[in-house]
């Protein structure tokens, strides 16, 4: 229940299918495969190639298809989603950064500031402080 209405917010934050991101032209079933599972798997190590066996793809393959449709390499998309996953729980739970950067994916708290502040421009701190 809390994992799909996350996911949800993941592809609505990442603006897939819509102008923001992706300009005019529709993201493919492949494409969406990809940032639906790196949604459902941030916090794991995503290998570049375990992520192209997902959708049947060559490393290379993938890395073209995701820059050519949401503009983003492997790396940026697994920073984007888990900066994203790693700002809503900042938001919204008492959870410590320790602990929201292990949940996400991130090797500790510093790398989750550093990918945060490159992102968003704000530090963890801050966004906790900015709940509404």
């Amino acid at each position: 229940m809390y994992l799909s209405a996350l996911l949800e917010r993941i592809a609505a934050l990442l603006s897939l299918g819509s102008a923001p991101v992706l300009g005019t032209r529709p993201v493919s079933d492949r494409a969406s495969r990809v940032v639906y599972y790196v949604g459902g798997n941030y916090g794991q190590k995503l290998e570049r190639a375990a992520l192209a066996g997902e959708v049947d793809l060559s490393v290379r393959s993938l890395s073209e298809l995701l820059r050519a449709e949401i503009g983003l390499s492997i790396g940026q998309l697994k920073a984007a989603v888990r900066s994203k996953v790693a700002t809503h729980l900042l938001r919204t739970s008492n959870e410590k950064t320790d602990t929201i950067a292990a949940l996400c994916g991130f090797a500790n708290a510093s790398r989750l500031n550093k990918v945060l502040v490159k992102h968003t421009g704000l530090t963890p701190g801050q966004h906790r402080h900015s709940r509404s």
